[in-house]
């Protein structure tokens, strides 16, 4: 279960930046917008010079999916993350890393709490 969940966890370093991105709707300086990145991900929501900035959602190539607040690029504050299987983690972010106490629902509707570290996670109960 723990190695899912580290498993799990690493798709919240992806994308800390728009490198290898492309603008293809809207304002992607300052307003509303939709970026793709290389691999088909794209990003849509809010920017502030030229930075993803504001609440927006990635859907990852994969089929996965993060939807909350950026700034400067970077996942900030409250955010909910949503994998293939339909594990579902709510828990803030620090600088694109889960971080503080969170919340883990399983596809078996199974639910688990957690202590984030910089994208680390204990659980609090098994």
């Amino acid at each position: 279960m723990i190695k899912k969940i580290l498993s799990i966890i690493v798709l919240s370093f992806l994308f800390s930046g728009n490198a290898f991105a492309n603008c293809i709707e809207g304002d992607c300086i300052n307003g509303n917008g939709k970026l793709t990145f290389v691999d088909g991900s794209e990003y849509i929501g809010k920017f502030k010079n030229g930075m993803r900035h504001g609440y927006g959602t990635i859907n990852y190539s994969n089929g996965a999916k993060f939807e909350g607040n950026f700034v400067d690029n970077q996942k900030q504050g409250l955010g909910t993350a949503i994998f293939l299987d339909g594990t579902k983690i709510i828990v803030n972010y620090q600088e694109s890393l889960a971080h503080g106490e969170g919340t883990i629902y399983f596809p078996d509707g199974s639910i688990n709490k957690g202590i984030f570290n910089k994208g680390k996670v204990k659980l609090i109960n098994d």
